[in-house]
Order: C-alpha cells, then sequence, then structure tokens
C-alpha cells in the first residue's frame, strides 16, 4: 500500500530519488576516505628504519627473489661472526640489517614496495592548491589585461580615422592624421628646393603622432566630437582592474551555476510549479526584454504579456485542461 502511494506522487518518488542519490554521494565519499586511511596503514611499519632494503643487499628493485636470495647468501657469509671472529661493532650491525633486509623482501615485499611508492610521493614536494589557484587567477588577469589593451588600441585607431577627429586636428593643431599632406611652398628665393616633397607633420612619422596623443587628448577629441565609441574606456586598463574584472565574472558565473541548478532541482526534478519572479523571468527572456526595460514597463502591458499562453503558464493551463476532462467525465 506504501508503495503504491509513493508511485502516485510523482513529486515525492523524484524528492526521494534525488535524497538517495545525494546519500550514495555522500557513503562513497566517506568510503573513499576509509581506503585512503588504509592505503596509508603501510606507513606505520617500521621495515629496515632509514635504511632502504634493496640498497643494504645492493641490489635493484627489479630483481628478482632469485638475485635477492644469491646476495644475501654472499653478503651473509662475508658478515658472519662464526667466519669473522674480529668483526668490528659496525660489520655486527651492518650483518643484522642484512637478515632484518632479507626477512622483508622474502615475505613483505608487495608491502615494501607500496611503501617505498607511497614514502616517494610525499617526499615529493607537492603544490599547493591554494598557491595553482591564485596563480591561475592572476595569470588569467594578466591575458585579460593585454586583452583590455588591445582593444583600446583598436578603438584608438578607429576614432582618429573618423573624419570630424581629422578635420579637428587640422584646423586646431595642424596635426595631418591622413599621411598624405604636404608642407607649404617656401616663399621664392628663400630656399626653394627645401620643403620640396616633405610632409606636414615634418619628420615624425604618422604611427609615432597617433602613439603621441594622449588619453586625456583623445577624450576632449571624442567630447568635442560628440562621437560614441562602443567599448572605448576613459581611462587606461590597469592591472589591478583587470583582476577585479576577473574576480567579478567568476562570482557572475558562480550565480549562474547555482541559479541554473537551482531551476534544474526545483522544476525538472521536483517538478514544482514556477514562482511569480520566475515567472517574470521566462516571460522577459522569451520577448527578449531586459530587466530594465521590464521594470519601466507598465503594470497593464506586464500583465498582458504574462496572461499570453507560453512555458511561463504551461502547466497551469495542462492543470486547468485536466480539472476539465475530469469535470466532463463525472457528468
Amino acid at each position: 500500500f506504501f508503495l503504491r502511494r509513493i508511485t502516485k506522487n510523482t513529486q515525492t518518488m523524484r524528492a526521494l530519488s534525488f535524497f538517495a542519490l545525494c546519500t550514495f554521494l555522500i557513503l562513497s565519499f566517506v568510503d573513499a576516505q576509509d581506503g585512503q586511511r588504509d592505503k596509508y596503514d603501510v606507513l606505520k611499519e617500521d621495515y629496515c628504519g632509514d635504511f632502504n632494503c634493496y640498497e643494504l643487499l645492493d641490489v635493484t628493485p627489479d630483481v628478482d627473489f632469485r638475485g635477492i636470495k644469491e646476495r644475501y647468501n654472499n653478503l651473509s657469509l662475508a658478515l658472519h661472526p662464526d667466519k669473522n671472529p674480529n668483526q668490528t661493532q659496525e660489520d655486527k650491525d651492518k650483518y643484522v640489517r642484512i637478515n632484518k633486509a632479507y626477512e622483508i623482501l622474502s615475505s613483505k615485499r608487495r608491502d615494501y614496495d607500496e611503501y617505498l611508492r607511497i614514502k616517494s610521493s610525499l617526499d615529493s614536494p607537492v603544490e599547493s592548491p591554494i598557491l595553482v589557484l591564485v596563480l591561475l587567477y592572476l595569470g588569467i588577469a594578466y591575458v585579460v589585461l593585454y586583452y583590455q589593451r588591445q582593444q583600446q588600441q583598436q578603438c584608438k585607431d578607429a576614432i582618429l580615422q573618423e573624419p570630424s577627429v581629422i578635420r579637428y586636428y587640422w584646423e586646431d593643431k595642424k596635426i595631418d592624421l591622413t599621411g598624405k599632406k604636404k608642407a607649404a611652398k617656401s616663399p621664392r628665393g628663400k630656399g626653394k628646393r627645401k620643403n620640396k616633397g616633405q610632409s606636414a607633420n615634418g619628420n615624425q612619422t604618422l604611427c609615432e603622432i597617433k602613439e603621441g596623443i594622449s588619453k586625456h587628448d583623445l577624450n576632449v577629441v571624442i567630447e568635442k566630437c560628440n562621437l560614441v565609441v562602443p567599448g572605448y574606456k576613459t581611462e587606461e586598463p590597469t592591472y589591478q582592474q583587470a583582476c577585479i574584472d576577473v574576480a567579478s565574472s567568476a562570482l557572475w558565473a558562480a550565480g549562474e551555476l547555482l541559479h541554473y541548478l537551482r531551476w534544474q532541482i526545483k522544476y525538472k526534478v521536483l517538478k514544482q510549479d514556477y514562482s511569480e519572479e520566475d515567472k517574470e523571468y521566462l516571460c522577459r527572456t522569451h520577448h527578449k526584454k531586459s530587466e530594465i526595460e521590464w521594470n519601466t514597463m507598465p503594470e497593464k502591458d506586464r500583465l498582458k504579456l504574462l496572461s499570453k499562453s507560453g512555458i511561463w503558464n504551461r502547466r497551469e493551463r495542462e492543470n486547468e485542461e485536466k480539472t476539465k476532462k475530469s469535470k466532463k467525465k463525472r457528468n
């Protein structure tokens, strides 16, 4: 009876499925952490202390057991106390370590190899995830700064190619932005061929003249000529502003992701009805209106758009049709 009740209520079933999925993911994560702890239990063994068992027997880690045994027999014969009665304390300690190393490699070699692998990975320098994220953030900010500077340079070139700007610089400052005008001829009898073929800008090239125009002069020209330049900024791009732009973009992306997840869980998984705010959002995006345009619309126009058939009221219409059909069947 309980299962039948659940199957009739699809919303409850979807909620339980989502809860079960979350529980499964949490338990899987906990189990993985327990397995990670068991993996590092091998580090608790003493083995050969500060020495390497392979180095004590003077063999490589990829040698087979026969090679380990032969090398152990040779070393044990050379360092055995019965064969060398006049042994030093250092040789005696070395003989003990060799026996310990052979015992480990003959019975616990697999665990010891895992021990060496984990120890080498822990001893190797590990980059901090926070440091990596910070460096990545600073690198992205530098790329954004480079892009902004290129964009502003393109805007500057476009502004200096405007006919009104070219006319302003020629009439007010006698600067030729086309590079085609020639200097005025000298009076007769005074250095006749002196200015022949010379540019009106003198010895300066056109690129040098454009680079010499400052941001302040460009802002003055834009204001006097009443120009509207999309993407142009009145201030030079800075690295600090690029960092702020990257951070704000990351926050915007995180907000969009949370909005998407909330929408999917609320309306796709749980199959809830749209709230009034979300209905307006769907209607606004459907009619391609910005938030400012929507808020400045008269309330009658907004209600008129909301009353039209669309995805924002589709479920309500479906529910109304279902109720009408059920009433007809009863009648």
